[in-house]
């Protein structure tokens, strides 16, 4: 059984970073403003907030500068130890692979396969390789995953409250909480198949 993991917003909190990026265009935003998946379109127009993830998100300082939320990497240490195949899938460029393999590396996340791939190629991955479970923070992407029988989890946040209002999505507060429910739910998380 193999999980798909995504990154930003989803192994680490990325309010604050969307915060220093629009600063640094002269836009002031405070992360109760981040409350909708494209709140950006607000403020600025499309090429200039992709400029902003290339250079304050994907660069090497930026990816390796953040913290993994906490219970991340030993919740998926523990299910990778119990055999699950742990696919860290991410809508980062190419560019930013090697910082991102690095910073898996230093917080001991596992991963099986590294990739890059928008939210549509998630759901395509995970249903022609086998995996079972996604975990994601974009709206889109967990009712995709979702009406494709995946079994969906997120941390609620202010920009995904209507991907989660779902039966079927495992939400939660932190990672901890996350992975309790998602283990009573899929019993390989919790104990080595027979």
């Amino acid at each position: 059984m193999g999980v798909i993991v995504d990154i930003d917003g989803t192994l680490y909190d990325d309010a604050a970073l969307f915060v220093r990026a629009f600063r640094a265009v002269g836009v002031r935003i405070r992360q109760a403003d981040i409350n909708e998946w494209d709140f950006w379109r607000h403020h600025v127009d499309g090429p200039t907030f992709h400029r902003l993830i290339r250079e304050h998100f994907h660069g090497p300082e930026a990816i390796l500068g953040n913290a993994p939320y906490p219970d991340a990497a030993p919740t998926l240490q523990r299910w990778a130890s119990l055999g699950a195949q742990i696919h860290i899938v991410s809508d980062r460029h190419t560019e930013a692979v090697p910082a991102t393999a690095a910073w898996l590396a230093a917080h001991g996340i596992p991963a099986h396969t590294l990739a890059t791939m928008s939210g549509p190629e998630k759901v395509a991955y995970a249903t022609a390789n086998g995996l079972r479970i996604l975990i994601d923070d974009k709206p889109d992407t967990i009712i995709a995953a979702r009406e494709a029988g995946l079994v969906t989890a997120a941390l609620h946040t202010r920009y995904n409250r209507e991907a989660l209002v779902h039966p079927d999505t495992v939400g939660g507060s932190s990672w901890g909480v996350i992975a309790r429910r998602l283990e009573r739910r899929c019993p390989h998380l919790r104990e080595r198949p027979r």
